[in-house]
């Protein structure tokens, strides 16, 4: 798709600390907020964001990002660790 917001643009939150709850609210809000704009089809149930003075299984600097969704009838779930 070329268009100049498509997409989440998460690398606004690159520099954030690590240790916040507006990072872990403003990812999971980010996301919710443009795929209900770019994508109405899909219906996400849930959204997790764990960052790694969370989860001891993370790197350092690691965020873990977990996402269920039904499109249609269908149900899918995805899990993505960024960072490192």
């Amino acid at each position: 798709v070329m268009h100049a917001d498509f997409g989440c643009n998460l690398i606004e939150f690159l520099f954030s600390p690590l240790d916040s709850r507006a990072l872990t609210n403003g990812i999971s809000n980010r996301i919710q907020e443009q795929v209900g704009r770019w994508m109405p089809v899909v219906q996400i149930q849930d959204i997790s964001v764990t960052i790694s003075p969370d989860d001891p299984s993370l790197g350092s600097n690691e965020v873990r990002i977990g996402l269920k969704f039904f499109v249609g009838n269908l149900f899918g779930s995805l899990e993505q660790v960024v960072g490192g």
